[in-house]
């Protein structure tokens, strides 16, 4: 990518000088299914015909259904273990998803309690398309902004809250990195 990434959100990239760019452009929320015994092939046709089929079901949320790939056990390292990636609309929906495929067609499933930011960190740095904070060991001049807004009277349902302390601050900063694997 190029470009130095600084945070993310569920639903933005945030990258130094430029407008906040989309995570879906780059990552697609998923999670690993995978068979209960060693019929990986036949679980995953029996997913895409339920998918195809079944439309009144969290199902309808998938997006995508992956190749079979193989794993090491989660549990026993020197295990390898076949399972393919579903991929859905949003990263809010993957539990839904997930415990549809666990409770009803009867699959394991995993990697579905990640954080999303987290999860979109790793598979970044993973395939080598951005890492946060990275320059490429140039330095970035950064103009930061943080703030703080307390309130004491909460109540379910009130929108309208008194602030009782707002605080904030702003500062240069300037940044050097690079990731050296």
């Amino acid at each position: 990518m190029g470009e130095t990434l600084l945070g993310i959100s569920s639903e933005y990239l945030y990258i130094h000088g430029k407008q906040p760019k989309p995570v879906e452009e780059l990552h697609s929320p998923n999670f690993l299914v995978f068979s209960k015994d060693d019929s990986i092939e036949k679980d995953r046709k029996r997913l895409i015909d339920a998918w195809k089929s079944l439309q009144d079901t969290p199902l309808r949320h998938i997006k995508d259904v992956g190749e079979i790939e193989t794993y090491r056990s989660f549990w026993n390292f020197d295990r390898k273990i076949k399972a393919f990636r579903v991929y859905v609309d949003r990263s809010f929906l993957v539990p839904e998803v997930s415990d549809y495929i666990f409770f009803n067609l009867n699959m394991y499933t995993a990697e579905h309690d990640i954080p999303y930011h987290q999860r979109v960190l790793i598979d970044l740095a993973v395939e080598d398309k951005v890492w946060i904070l990275d320059t490429n060991g140039t330095k970035k001049d950064l103009k930061v902004l943080v703030y703080d807004i307390e309130t004491t009277e909460f109540e379910e349902g009130k929108t309208d809250l008194p602030i009782d302390i707002l605080g904030y601050s702003s500062f240069n900063i300037s940044i050097e990195s690079e990731k050296d694997l």
